[in-house]
C-alpha cells in the first residue's frame, strides 16, 4: 500500500520524501554515534560505586594474597604510570584526593601511606572485578556487661574522634553445669548442628 502510494508521486513529492528518508537516517544514526561517544568518554561507567571519599581512611582489602600497586599517577600503562611499591593486604591509608580518577579500567583514588608517601591506588575494576579497597574505620571496640541484661554484653564503637557508636549486643548462651561437663559444649553443638 505504502509502497503504491510512493510509486505514484510526482517527481517533487518523490525528492520531499527522499529528503525526508536521509535527514531520518542521518539522525538516527548520528544520535547513535553521539552515545557510543559520551560513553567511550564516560571511563567511570563501567566500573565498581564508589565506596571511598576524600579524607575516608582505607585499607587494602584481603582478596587473593597480593596486595595493592601503589603508583605516582593513575593507570597502568608504562611511562604515564610508575609502580612506586606493593602494599601488603591490609596496609591502612588515607585518601587524600577529592575525586576518584577513571583510568584503564580501573578507579583510582590520590592516597597518603603511614610514612607519608603519596601516591595512587585502585579501589577497583569492572563491576565484577571487585573491590582492592574498602572504608576502614579506625577507633576501640568496648565491650561491657549487659544494663540490666545479664545474658548480652553491650558494645560500642569509639572512633578517634571520641564520636561513640552502639553497636549490636552479643548474646551470652545460659548453660549450667560443672566445667568439666559444659567446656567447649556450645561449640560441640555448634559443629554437630553444622555435620
Amino acid at each position: 500500500m505504502y509502497l503504491k502510494n510512493i510509486l505514484q508521486m510526482d517527481s517533487y513529492q518523490k525528492n520531499v520524501f527522499r529528503f525526508v528518508l536521509i535527514v531520518c537516517v542521518w539522525v538516527a544514526t548520528f544520535s547513535l554515534f553521539d552515545a557510543a561517544i559520551a560513553h567511550a568518554q564516560d571511563a567511570c561507567i563501567d566500573l565498581v560505586t564508589p565506596r571511598l571519599g576524600a579524607e575516608v581512611t582505607a585499607r587494602a582489602a584481603f582478596n587473593d594474597g597480593v596486595g595493592v600497586v601503589f603508583r605516582d599517577a593513575p593507570g597502568t600503562i608504562a611511562g604515564q604510570s610508575n609502580v612506586l611499591d606493593t602494599l601488603s593486604e591490609g596496609v591502612i591509608m588515607t585518601v587524600i584526593g577529592v575525586e576518584p580518577a577513571c583510568k584503564d579500567g580501573f578507579l583510582w583514588w590520590q592516597v597518603r601511606l603511614p610514612d607519608g608517601r603519596e601516591g595512587y591506588v585502585a579501589e577497583g575494576a569492572g563491576k565484577n572485578g571487585g573491590y582492592f579497597l574498602e572504608p576502614w574505620e579506625v577507633g576501640a571496640d568496648i565491650f561491657r556487661p549487659g544494663a540490666g541484661n545479664p545474658n548480652q554484653i553491650d558494645h560500642f564503637f569509639v572512633d578517634t574522634r571520641g564520636n561513640v557508636q552502639q553497636r549490636a549486643p552479643l548474646g551470652i548462651i545460659s548453660i549450667t553445669g560443672t566445667v568439666a561437663e559444659i567446656w567447649q559444649s556450645s561449640e560441640i553443638t555448634v559443629a554437630d548442628v553444622q555435620l
